[in-house]
């Protein structure tokens, strides 16, 4: 029970309580997901918890590979906070545990927790708190995020192959938002257009920073003629400080929902589920919406799509090169051109090539 076929030089037979360290944003869990099942396919037998901050916690939610979640905040992982967790952790006799957070503090509480196998990238001084430190590749070495945190268990010798992450959403969360969008659609009356099957969704915040935003006023644009298009409703998704993004929006496209800081993560999953397409910049909810089975129109700009572009087929990324990207600021300090050239006409083509590509799929599914 619990054994690996491990081949690196490792003793890892009968492990049978192992934790796993979750990335701390809602796009990086997302993309962690596929590593999380590995590791439960190379310790098959063993229980497997997840220790995850936030919202980020609601990711793992459903998930076959996951036998309990631990929900922490930052106060759990700092000063007096951190012995705390650390001691709540040596309770549990966890056996091993796998980090995807590359900071020092996961290595050194991890250390802290006396667990005896600690996996993790060796990055700068925490590598001395690991009992297999990763070199993390060289200097350069441009990676998808999936890949780069499925090669944690391939380090163990774990068969770790790349898949689309699911994320589970369960009947009663998708009934709701499908009731919810229903109701709302009958007290605003045909002004909101608003159908549960029948949807464009924006995302045009990014919690990384300022210089991932393509700008609010060309996402409504955007929304608007695809919306007059296809006699679709919009809805605008986000988190709290996202709120004003999408109050831009309304103002210029008074018939979309703004609905940025008004859900929490299961929420927003289930909503988001129920689009035709969400147009989006790099971010956590590109890679959730595609984790519900969303097509997505991703605009990049200061990041790589190679790194971080929607995993599968059916989505469209529009970027423009310019010389300075990526750059991978969080603020750009020019004019921000790999973004302000990017004209809406070109999302709104790349939306309609998707939906036409999603139509294509839909008919084939009803001949066959």
């Amino acid at each position: 029970m619990g054994e690996s076929v491990n081949r690196k030089g490792m003793v890892l037979t009968g492990i049978e309580r192992i934790l796993i360290m979750a990335p701390n944003w809602i796009g990086d869990a997302v993309l962690a997901l596929p590593a999380v099942a590995s590791v439960a396919k190379g310790f098959p037998g063993a229980r497997i918890d997840v220790l995850a901050r936030g919202e980020v916690a609601d990711i793992f939610l459903g998930q076959d590979a996951v036998s309990a979640i631990r929900r922490v905040d930052r106060s759990d992982l700092r000063g007096i906070g951190l012995l705390r967790t650390a001691s709540a952790l040596r309770d549990e006799k966890y056996q091993a545990a796998v980090l995807f957070p590359n900071s020092f503090r996961s290595a050194l509480l991890a250390w802290l927790a006396r667990i005896p196998v600690r996996i993790g990238y060796g990055r700068d001084i925490r590598g001395l708190f690991l009992s297999k430190a990763v070199p993390p590749g060289p200097k350069g070495r441009r990676v998808h995020q999936s890949e780069y945190y499925l090669d944690l268990p391939r380090a163990i010798g774990i068969s770790a192959e790349m898949s689309i992450p699911v994320l589970r959403l369960s009947e009663d969360e998708v009934d709701r938002a499908r009731s919810f969008i229903s109701e709302h659609g009958a007290e605003h009356g045909a002004k909101h257009g608003l159908n549960a099957s029948n949807l464009v969704g924006l995302a045009p915040g990014a919690a990384y920073g300022a210089a991932k935003k393509w700008g609010s006023d060309r996402f409504a644009e955007a929304a608007a003629r695809l919306a007059g298009e296809f006699g679709a409703g919009v809805v605008v998704f986000g988190a709290e400080r996202e709120r004003e993004d999408g109050e831009a929006i309304r103002r210029r496209l008074p018939a979309a929902l703004n609905l940025a800081g008004r859900t929490t993560v299961r929420e927003f999953m289930a909503l988001v589920s129920l689009c035709r397409v969400l147009l989006t910049n790099d971010s956590g909810a590109m890679h959730a919406a595609v984790a519900t089975g969303v097509p997505v129109v991703a605009v990049f700009g200061p990041t790589d799509p190679g790194e971080t572009a929607p995993l599968g087929e059916g989505h469209a990324v529009v970027r423009e090169p310019v010389e300075c990207s990526p750059c991978f600021r969080r603020e750009c300090p020019t004019d921000h051109r790999c973004m302000t050239r990017i004209a809406v006409e070109r999302v709104v083509e790349a939306a309609e090539r998707v939906l036409a590509k999603e139509r294509q799929k839909e008919a084939a599914e009803v001949r066959g």
